[in-house]
């Protein structure tokens, strides 16, 4: 899948609680939830978080989370925005996750920063 980085390792690494619950869908498979894309990923500087389909007009909210599970940013976004802007500067290299969430409704995708 275009966009999606996989990281190999011989040491045991437990997914973070937030993600417990949330299994890897395949790029033809119909996913239930908040659709939104990240454009650049990966990236060094900025990144912005694009919120497509019935929720890009509600409020919602976009966390940050480290690939060990804790949240390192959160942006509460009024109705009616559809493009959130990241900036990366205060963010190390690695892997993160970006959660959309409306309401009830979440969805969840990796990004790098490098």
């Amino acid at each position: 899948m275009q966009g999606e980085y996989r990281l190999y390792t011989s040491k045991s690494v437990n997914r973070p609680a937030f993600l417990a619950a949330i299994q890897d869908q395949y790029a033809n498979e119909e996913v239930a939830g908040i659709l939104f894309d990240i454009y650049p990923n990966p990236f060094s500087g900025q990144t912005a978080v694009r919120l497509t389909g019935e929720y890009e007009y509600q409020p919602h909210t976009v966390e940050v989370f480290s690939a060990a599970g804790a949240r390192v940013r959160m942006i509460a976004v009024p109705a009616g925005i559809g493009e959130v802007t990241l900036d990366g500067d205060s963010l190390v290299a690695g892997v993160y996750y970006v959660k959309v969430t409306s309401g009830r409704v979440s969805s969840v995708k990796r990004v790098v920063r490098y």
